[in-house]
Formats: C-alpha cells, structure tokens, sequence
C-alpha cells in the first residue's frame, strides 16, 4: 500500500497490480507497510483513492482496518457497503467493540450498515451468541465463527489459506461469505479468499 500512497492522482490498473500480492488460490492482496510507522503517511485522499482503484478492479473487497481510528481506516470504513465488527464472546470484547461504533458515530465516521461478526464460539463458553445479541449496541451477523483453532494451524502457522482443513471454520467462513456477499453472483463454491 506504501508504494500506491505515493502515487499522484489516479491509480492505474497497472500500478494497482504491481503493488498486490497474487496469490495463487486467486486472492490478490494488498499488503500493509512492512515498517509499521508509514502506515501513518497513509491519508483519507490516499486510501479513497485506493480503494476506488480496487472497487473498479475487482467485484469484492474486505478492509481490515484494526480497532483504532486513524484518517485513512475512516475512509475505508465510510466507503464500505458492509461494515463487520469481529469480537469474542467476553465482555471486554464486547464493550470494545461498542465503544467502537459509538465513536464512529460520534466523528460521523458510520452509523448504520454495522454488523457484529462473533468469533470463536465455543458451547462451553460462559458468553453464547444470545448474550453477546443483548451487549452489543449493533445487529449481529447470523453466521459466528467457531472456535477451533486446530482447523485453523496449517493455514495460520504457513500462511496458506488453502491449507484451512475442512470442518466447522471452514463451513462458517463459506456461510459468512454468502451473508456478506449475497448479490454475488456464484459460479462455484464461494473461496476463503
């Protein structure tokens, strides 16, 4: 991303491809700064600009744009059709993640189109989906994450996606997939890009 913020004016197509990564699952990424601190030198103007190269590139994208608000995760965040905000099944979480949303609203950052994606869910866990409906001060996403991360070692230790076992992780991201995306078009299974 650090190569594109550089860019004057608009992003061509080539210069977008130049600075993602294609993997060979055909997911593209775009990755952060490898020195943390210029992820600071990254802008709102920049990050539209960007992100509008991406939009016209490709039919979908997902931001990761962390819990602090910054210039350009702001933008990202206001220009998203659907904003998903991840917490686990404990309180801290969940407060964190309201305190989020609040503040998004309160800069008018984002008020509405605000989903709760609940991760790591676990049946035997003091905190279920119900509870987690009830604390959370935005709709949750019907699709939660299992917590199961022996399905997710191969693929987090290697850094392959495609080495995500089957199982219930893999089942849900299919489902959230279809929850966020559900004006897509689908040929075939939809991937874990």
């Amino acid at each position: 991303i650090a190569d594109l913020v550089e860019v004057d004016g608009e992003i061509s197509p080539r210069q977008l491809e130049e600075a993602l990564y294609a993997h060979r699952s055909g997911m593209w990424v775009l990755l952060a700064p490898g020195e943390g601190e210029f992820g600071e030198e990254i802008g709102g103007a920049a990050m539209r600009r960007i992100l509008s190269a991406i939009r016209l590139r490709f039919k979908t994208g997902i931001v990761d744009v962390g819990t602090h608000v910054t210039e350009a995760n702001a933008a990202a965040v206001e220009m998203a059709d659907e904003v998903f905000v991840v917490t686990t099944p404990d309180v801290p979480s969940m407060r964190a993640a309201n305190r989020l949303v609040a503040m998004w609203e309160r800069l008018q950052i984002r008020k509405s189109g605000i989903k709760c994606l609940v991760n790591r869910v676990d049946r035997d866990s003091e905190v279920q989906p119900e509870l987690v409906r009830r604390v959370v001060e935005m709709p949750l996403a019907t699709t939660v994450i299992p917590a199961s991360f022996r399905s997710l070692e191969p693929a987090a230790n290697t850094g392959v996606p495609d080495r995500l076992t089957d199982g219930p992780v893999r089942r849900a991201i299919r489902k959230l997939t279809v929850e966020a995306f559900p004006r897509q078009e689908r040929e075939e299974e939809p991937s874990l890009a």
